[in-house]
């Protein structure tokens, strides 16, 4: 039986997002299953569909749906649930999402700010979590 990578320091799972040209070859690697899904979900959710050559579907809606206009308060973080739901059971569904949640917000730049905050598993780990919180903006032009 192969060994579990996330047991040995020297084995090596994927590449980190996002890439940093002080390590090694450019690339930081991932030493565990979480820290790659990690990644992996940021990869998946800030790419936008049609984005990717030759794989049109790979990708959310994530951005088409926050950044539509409002049509009521609770409208948007239903519809960027339903997008990243979407896609991580296309694309990722040996992850588990225990948890996401939502905080929006208007600079005096005029961008608006969406900050999601997503608790994960993997599926068949239920013990084991990560959070992962990133950040989607876009210009008030």
């Amino acid at each position: 039986m192969p060994e579990n990578p996330d047991l040995n320091d020297d084995i090596s799972v994927g590449v980190t997002l996002p890439f940093d040209g002080d390590q090694l070859g450019g690339y930081a690697l991932s030493k565990t299953t979480l820290q790659q899904a990690s990644s992996n979900i940021k990869n998946l959710l800030l790419t936008m569909k049609g984005e990717r050559p030759m794989q049109p579907t790979f990708g959310s809606d994530l951005f088409r749906t926050l950044f539509e206009p409002m049509v009521d308060g609770g409208e948007i973080e239903e519809q960027a649930e339903l997008a990243i739901n979407d896609a991580m059971e296309e694309w990722l569904p040996y992850i588990k999402i225990e948890s996401l949640d939502f905080t929006s917000s208007n600079t005096e730049k005029d961008r608006n700010i969406f900050k999601i905050t997503m608790v994960f598993s993997i599926v068949g780990d239920p013990n084991r979590f990560d959070e992962l919180t990133f950040t989607v903006e876009g210009s008030g032009d």
